[in-house]
């Protein structure tokens, strides 16, 4: 799901939820916002909870040695930052209780 999706989807539930419904401009800004503020902590090292549903943070690599299967020479891998993305307890056994994940075939 894309951007543009996952748009068309919030504003899509929230008509029939019976609350205030918001413009579609009005979420694009929200989540304009949302992205900018979840980047910023994350580059400032914080962790970003979301209860019963996830945690993020940023973990650090070590550099290491690989090797190129083609030919078997050594190639150094530098040390980069990566997003590690926790899912809590609740979630996580929600999403392992369904019998067969929807995008399963695809």
């Amino acid at each position: 799901m894309n951007r543009a999706e996952f748009l068309d989807k919030m504003f899509i539930s929230q008509l029939g939820s019976g609350n205030k419904v918001f413009e579609r401009a009005e979420l694009e800004e929200a989540f304009d916002l949302f992205s900018m503020v979840m980047q910023n902590v994350l580059l400032e090292g914080d962790v970003v909870y979301f209860r019963e549903f996830m945690k993020i943070s940023v973990k650090r690599t070590k550099p290491k040695v690989g090797r190129n299967p083609q030919t078997g020479d050594s190639i150094d891998i530098p040390a980069k930052n990566i997003l590690k993305v926790t899912l809590m307890d609740k979630f996580d056994q929600r999403l392992n209780s369904l019998p067969e994940y929807p995008l399963a075939g695809i």
